[in-house]
C-alpha cells in the first residue's frame, strides 16, 4: 500500500510542477502580479482618529502565526511595495507584530510596508529589531505637530507618537538598510493651515521618502455606516478652493517627494449625504467594471483570515486554502483575462 501511495505521489508531482510552470507562463504572457495585497494583523486601533472609516462595533481579533505563514506565500505574486502588511488598522497591538515582520524572507522584504499610528509604546530593542528586518518601507500617520490638536484628533492623550517618532529615527540611522520613511497626512479645517511649515519639519527632522497629502476617503467595505462618518466630518471639510490652494502652497516647498490625493472635497460629501444609495451603487459598479487597475489587481486580507479578490468580488479564508500561492496564481490568471484591456 505504501509503495502504492509512493507512485501515485511521483507520478503527480511532475504534472503539479507543469501546472505551475503554466500559471507563471499565463502570468508573464500578461506582465502581471497584483498591484495592491491589503491585509491587517489586527482588526483594531488604539486611535479614534476623526476621519476615521473603520467599524468599532466588530469583536477584536489578531492574525494567527498559521495565516500570516501562509499570506506570506503570496508575496511572489504582488507587486515590490505593495504587500501591505497592515492598513486600516494598528498592526503594533498584534503582539506577535515584530516576530511576523521577521519571518518575511529576504528575497521579498522589498514588497512589504505596513502603515502605523506609532502611539503604542515601542521600546528601543523593537525598534532595532524592525531596522534589521528592512522592508521597503512604513507609512506613519502626521496629522499635526501640535500636541493638544493632536489629542484632539486621535481622540486620546494616551500615546507616545513624539517619542516613539523620535526614537525610531535615532536608532534607524544606524542602519544603512533600514525601512523609509514615509508620512500621510490628511487634510482638514482644523490642520490645513499648518501643512506647510508640518512637511518643512517632518523634511528637516525626519527626511521621509515621500510625504503624501489627502483628504478623508470613503471605504464602502470598511463600515457600511458611512453615513454617520461622514456627518461627524462636516465640519472638518473643505471646499476645493481650499484645498487646491493648499497643495499649490506644498508644491513650492523644496522638500521630500510629496503626493497628493484631494479626489474628496465638501461637494462631494454633500452629494454623498443627499444621493448615498445611487453613490453606493456607483461606487460598487465602477469597481466590479474593470475601469480601476489598481482596484481590480487588488487582494484584501482581514486579520481572521478570510478576504475579498476585489476584481470579482470574491470572498475567500486563507485559513482553508492548501497551497496559497496555486490559488491566488490561478485566480490572477483569471484576473489578467478578465481585465486585460488594464495591463
Amino acid at each position: 500500500m505504501k509503495n502504492l501511495v509512493k507512485s501515485i505521489i511521483y507520478a503527480i508531482a511532475p504534472i503539479k510542477l507543469l501546472y505551475m510552470k503554466y500559471l507563471e507562463h499565463k502570468n508573464k504572457k500578461y506582465r502581471q502580479l497584483y498591484r495592491q495585497f491589503a491585509m491587517d494583523i489586527t482588526n483594531y486601533c488604539n486611535a479614534r482618529c476623526i476621519f476615521c472609516v473603520n467599524d468599532w462595533e466588530q469583536s477584536h481579533c489578531n492574525m494567527s502565526k498559521k495565516t500570516v505563514k501562509k499570506a506570506i506565500k503570496i508575496l511572489p505574486l504582488v507587486e515590490d511595495g505593495r504587500f501591505c502588511f497592515s492598513c486600516l488598522y494598528e498592526p503594533t497591538l498584534n503582539p506577535c507584530f515584530i516576530n511576523f515582520l521577521e519571518m518575511i524572507p529576504i528575497k521579498f522584504k522589498q514588497k512589504v510596508f505596513f502603515t502605523t499610528n506609532l502611539m503604542k509604546y515601542i521600546p528601543d530593542e523593537i525598534f532595532h529589531r524592525l531596522a534589521k528586518v528592512s522592508i521597503s518601507y512604513i507609512n506613519i500617520s502626521l496629522e499635526t505637530f501640535d500636541k493638544e490638536l493632536y489629542y484632539k484628533m486621535v481622540a486620546t492623550k494616551n500615546s507616545f507618537f513624539y517619542d516613539n517618532l523620535n526614537r525610531m529615527f535615532e536608532v534607524f540611522k544606524s542602519y544603512p538598510s533600514a525601512p523609509e520613511i514615509k508620512f500621510i497626512t490628511i487634510i482638514l479645517k482644523d490642520n490645513y493651515k499648518e501643512l506647510p511649515s508640518l512637511a518643512l519639519k517632518a523634511f528637516n527632522l525626519y527626511r521621509p521618502t515621500s510625504h503624501t497629502f489627502r483628504t478623508p476617503f470613503f471605504s464602502f467595505q470598511a463600515n457600511s455606516n458611512m453615513f454617520e462618518i461622514v456627518k461627524r466630518l462636516e465640519n472638518q471639510l473643505l471646499t476645493k478652493e481650499i484645498i487646491d490652494n493648499v497643495v499649490n502652497d506644498l508644491k513650492t516647498l523644496n522638500c521630500s517627494d510629496m503626493v497628493f490625493d484631494t479626489r474628496w472635497n465638501i461637494d462631494d460629501y454633500t452629494n454623498y449625504l443627499a444621493n448615498k444609495e445611487q453613490v453606493n451603487m456607483n461606487y460598487q459598479q465602477e469597481r466590479l467594471s474593470s475601469n480601476c487597475p489598481i482596484e481590480h489587481f487588488t487582494v484584501r486580507l482581514y486579520a481572521d483570515g478570510t478576504g475579498l479578490l476585489c476584481g470579482t468580488n470574491e470572498t475567500f479564508n486563507l485559513n482553508k486554502i492548501r497551497n496559497p500561492k496555486r490559488f491566488f496564481s490561478s485566480k490572477l490568471n483569471d484576473l489578467c483575462k478578465s481585465g486585460s484591456h488594464l495591463i
